[in-house]
């Protein structure tokens, strides 16, 4: 929307989503985001859950300074959202407990964070430095089994409270041959800290066309002593029952919790980013991984499309005796570019093909997908534009 400064505008849309616990969702979104943006920002937008029969959805607040010195702009503010994210099934459930049909677990993330954008050195210039900081409060329902001396057990709905701490630096060099950018983050809470890199380089090959590299290194600072899993994971993130691997819930899952069915193959390219998944990789010490993607020679639409990619990762991790180094390699297909890609593998080394012969994973199983939701939010386009 286009900001009139002579009149207190207030803005709204209806809204829709899905996921395989909240079902179908409907609601409105309500806010004063306007190009060029506010100082004072807000969003408000509830849904209904036609899953849950809740209300479910998100709220932000952001205010932005802008000082003479130093930084381009100082964002501080906060972020709220709820949604469901697992159905209780017949198997969770002990015989003899009292069964809720259709019960639902949600989670609540309170994030409050502040960003500090660096002055350019010249207006024109294609580098930009930030520094983020944020904490993140998170609220999840969990499944809660009580035994009593008979050897009877009380079923019941709980929840777990958890809160992160988590300080990033971001460089990018936006220039329009060979960009580049880099994010180290250091990651504490929970009994466990950690520093991350990940690192994107991109060299253009054509107009259309470029080879893109990412690089990933990660270490926990000292040994985790928390019941939950934090480690880092050769294949990103995917959904995994109640072990979610996107601890923070920062990404959109359709199906955060499946373990099967076209939902369980969504995935987040995040730590070693290896496309085919594997149970293998998983380190409670370090992992470090390079993704390369090749484009497929031609100019027409359909070989634009098409990528071939190959993945390369070392980690070690509490029991194995010495680094172990995997691989895999396929084809990647852009169905909407930077939102949706589907991949394909081909091969892969051993300990991952020795992992699948174990689980009777099937090939359509291996077909993975990454749907990129927040990379379509058009507030964050709005703050993004460099007015």
């Amino acid at each position: 929307s286009l900001d009139n400064p002579t009149r207190t505008q207030l803005f709204w849309t209806p809204t829709i989503g899905a996921n395989k616990y909240d079902k179908f969702m409907v609601g409105a979104a309500f806010y004063n985001h306007a190009v060029p943006g506010k100082k004072f920002e807000w969003l408000v937008m509830p849904m209904y859950s036609t899953g849950a029969k809740a209300l479910v959805g998100h709220v932000d607040a952001f205010y932005h300074i802008r000082p003479k010195k130093v930084f381009h702009d100082v964002r501080f503010g906060a972020n709220v959202n709820q949604y469901h994210f697992y159905t209780i099934r017949d198997e969770d459930v002990l015989a003899g407990a009292t069964y809720v049909p259709e019960k639902r677990l949600g989670w609540t993330k309170v994030a409050p964070e502040i960003n500090f954008d660096f002055k350019k050195s010249r207006a024109r210039s294609p580098i930009s430095q930030s520094v983020r900081f944020r904490a993140i409060y998170l609220k999840t329902d969990r499944i809660n089994v009580d035994y009593d001396t008979s050897g009877g057990a009380t079923w019941a709905v709980d929840y777990q409270e958890r809160t992160f701490y988590e300080a990033s630096y971001i460089f990018k060099n936006a220039r329009s041959i060979h960009p580049f950018d880099l994010m180290l983050t250091f990651q504490t809470g929970d009994f466990m800290s950690k520093m991350m890199v990940n690192a994107n380089y991109h060299i253009n090959i054509s107009a259309e066309k470029t080879i893109d590299i990412r690089f990933f290194a990660g270490t926990f600072l000292g040994n985790p002593t928390s019941t939950n899993d934090y480690r880092f994971r050769m294949s990103g993130w995917s959904p995994t029952g109640f072990s979610n691997q996107d601890y923070l819930f920062d990404h959109i899952f359709l199906g955060r919790s499946e373990r099967d069915g076209i939902t369980s193959q969504q995935f987040a390219v995040e730590d070693g980013g290896f496309k085919v998944y594997s149970a293998t990789g998983q380190s409670d010490k370090w992992l470090t991984a390079l993704n390369v993607t090749v484009p497929i020679p031609g100019k027409n639409q359909i070989l634009n499309a098409i990528k071939l990619y190959g993945d390369f990762g070392l980690y070690n991790t509490t029991g194995l005796s010495k680094t172990t180094f995997m691989f895999d390699a396929g084809v990647q297909i852009t169905v909407v570019p930077n939102i949706f890609d589907l991949y394909i593998p081909l091969v892969f080394s051993k300990d991952i093909k020795d992992y699948n012969a174990i689980q009777d994973v099937t090939f359509p199983q291996l077909i993975r997908f990454s749907f990129n939701l927040n990379r379509l939010n058009p507030f964050t386009m709005v703050n993004n534009l460099d007015l």
